[in-house]
Order: C-alpha cells, then structure tokens, then sequence
C-alpha cells in the first residue's frame, strides 16, 4: 500500500499532494451560481411581463366601456330632446396608449382600438329599434380618437357623429 494514500493525499499524478482541482472547482461554482441567477433573473422578467400585459388589456377594456357608457348617454339623451341639437364631449385621444376609432351604426356603437384592433360593441339598449312618432332613429358617423373631441348631431330622428 502507498504512503501517500494513508495520509489522505491524493494519488493522482497529474495533481499531487491534493492540489489542483480546488481552482477549478471554485470557479464551476461560481459560474453555476451566475447561470442560475441569470435564469431565475429571466423567469422572473417573463412573468412580470405576462401579468403587465393582463393588467394593461384589462385597463384598456375598461376604459373602452367607460367611453362607451359616455357616448351611449349622450345619444339617448339628443333622441329624448324635441328638436335638432348637439352636444360636444371631451374624450381621452388615447386608451392605453393606442389611439381609437368609433363608428356609429344602426347595428349599434362600436368602439375599436387602431393598433391592436381590441373592440368593444354596444347595441345602445336597442334604441335603434324604438318607434317614437311613428319613425325608428337612423345612425350614422365615424370619428378616431385623435382629435380628444366628439359631436354628436341629432337632426331629425337621425343621429350622427364626427
């Protein structure tokens, strides 16, 4: 039996006496200890990323509808008064960052956003389907978001937008 190997020293040629690979080993640790915070760093950014763009869509929907809900009140508060008027209203130019377009029909309202195409589509509680002295309300128009400003005209029983 070996001397060497009964007093706990390496038998290994290539590094005698027990030395050597302690370098190595030392910097196998601190690259792997790197590379793993570099991974948890990028899952991390993934799922920040993931959870900012759930919060900004549902902040863009909810702006849509809120829109929506001005626009909708305002058309039936033109329908209910006698004669022709107008109304002027403040909208925000964009929604989360994206400008909007809004197209107004006898279908109903309908609100789309120009860049990722998000749409929201109101039926203005059927108010194109009521009679009132004998005629059904027409409407009509298309207006983008651009301007932070919208008109809305009522001549007639007719409703329209710009």
């Amino acid at each position: 039996m070996n001397s060497n190997n009964q007093k706990g020293q390496s038998h290994c040629r290539l590094y005698p006496m027990g030395t050597g690979r302690k370098g190595q080993i030392l910097l196998f640790q601190h690259v792997l200890l790197f590379t793993i915070g570099v991974a948890l760093f990028m899952i991390l950014l993934v799922v920040f990323n993931i959870y900012q763009a759930h919060y900004n869509t549902q902040a863009v929907n909810d702006q849509i509808k809120s829109v929506r809900d001005v626009l909708v009140s305002n058309i039936i508060k033109l329908l209910e008064k006698e004669g022709d008027s107008s109304v002027v209203i403040e909208l925000p130019q964009k929604l989360g960052d994206e400008e909007y377009s809004i197209e107004l029909t006898n279908a109903g309202l309908n609100i789309t956003t120009l860049k990722t195409g998000t749409s929201l589509f109101s039926n203005m509680f059927h108010i194109n389907e009521t009679e009132t002295g004998g005629q059904k309300p027409e409407f009509r128009g298309r207006a983008i978001s651009r301007r932070g400003q919208l008109i809305i005209f009522k001549t007639g029983r007719t409703i329209i937008i710009s």
